[in-house]
């Protein structure tokens, strides 16, 4: 074999060798594409929608009502997406870890409200002024969870709902 035929099946080799590798990169990218979306969907945080609503935005409603998009989630970081639909109302959310959902919580009937420093509270987002969005994110065990307006009188008119997280 002359050095030139050395050369050109050399060559031959190569190309041959970068077509392999061209198709096996070319098939492995939609796994690859598969892998890494599972992961992302895995550590991104669950989103729950909250709504706190009351008398000045529905006339028809009786009391107050905190209403959720979803009663139970996989436990792990979740954001609380909380819109204060009132129209004159100021509202906030308390995320407290109770031993299961129907725990009554400490009550002030002075104050009308639930005794804070008594609860395993997570979040406390504050005043939401009516109209105003907030979002907060946490990570959340398994377990029972209760959300709640504490604002005087609110959580006994109704603004509370239970939470699980999952395994």
């Amino acid at each position: 074999m002359t050095i030139g035929e050395a050369i050109s099946n050399s060559r031959r080799e190569r190309k041959a060798s970068y077509s392999r590798l061209k198709t096996a990169t070319l098939l492995a990218l939609p796994m690859v594409a598969v892998a890494l979306s599972s992961v992302v969907a895995a550590t991104a945080p669950k989103v729950i929608a909250v709504e706190l609503l009351d008398a000045t935005d529905d006339p028809s409603m009786a009391g107050m009502q905190l209403t959720v998009n979803q009663n139970s989630v996989p436990a792990g970081p979740i954001t609380f997406a909380v819109t204060n639909r009132s129209k004159s109302i100021v509202h906030e959310l308390l995320v407290v870890k109770v031993p299961d959902a129907n725990t009554n919580l400490p009550y002030d009937e002075k104050d009308s409200k639930v005794v804070e420093n008594k609860l395993n509270k997570l979040v406390d987002s504050d005043d939401i002024k009516p109209g105003i969005k907030k979002s907060f994110t946490v990570t959340l065990k398994p377990g029972d969870y209760l959300l709640i307006c504490n604002e005087a009188g609110h959580y006994r008119a109704g603004m509370r709902a239970a939470l699980t997280a999952t395994k």
